[in-house]
């Protein structure tokens, strides 16, 4: 997201980070005078098929999780993919990490499957087909404790009164949560 901003000129962005690691992407947005603001707050679960034995367990470790599965990715950048890699509690996930994707769906498909789990933000369980269909579910990990913050990032000169409009909806969508 930040980079489709810098190099296509977007007026607007929505981008999270795991708390942490959001100070580059901050630094970049600024230094080429995009407003940021903070529009919500998330944890980020681990994401397994409702067919795992691991599902009907009251909770597991991430050791667990690892020695059964292998963990499937959405990946859009490289800079991404170097932030999970070296991140203190995902980074052994993302050293067992075999799939990578480039959309949400296919990874939420090949979890549906019961052939990989997938680090998705919490939020997914209220909202997401996979998991109202009953083929996706959090489970409860005991030792991953990992908050995401979501981003508004809009270019701050040369503002309409139809692009201040969108902000406020997108503002009030995520007051609402």
């Amino acid at each position: 997201i930040i980079h489709a901003l810098r190099q296509n000129n977007y007026a607007l962005g929505i981008f999270s980070s795991i708390d942490g690691f959001e100070q580059p992407a901050l630094d970049e947005l600024k230094k080429y005078h995009y407003s940021v603001e903070e529009i919500y707050k998330d944890e980020m679960a681990i994401f397994a098929s409702t067919k795992s034995p691991l599902s009907a367990q009251e909770s597991v470790t991430m050791a667990e999780v690892t020695a059964q599965y292998q963990t499937v990715n959405q990946i859009i950048d490289l800079l991404s993919l170097n932030h999970y890699r070296t991140h203190p509690k995902l980074n052994e996930l993302m050293q067992n990490s075999a799939y990578n994707f480039s959309d949400r769906e296919n990874v939420k498909k090949f979890v549906a499957k019961d052939l990989a789990i997938a680090v998705l933000p919490l939020s997914f369980r209220e909202q997401d087909l996979y998991v109202q269909a009953g083929l996706i579910a959090p489970l409860p990990v005991s030792d991953l404790k990992l908050s995401i913050t979501g981003y508004l990032a809009y270019a701050a000169t040369n503002m309409t009164p139809q692009m201040q409009n969108l902000i406020s909806c997108i503002c009030g969508h995520y007051a609402e949560k």
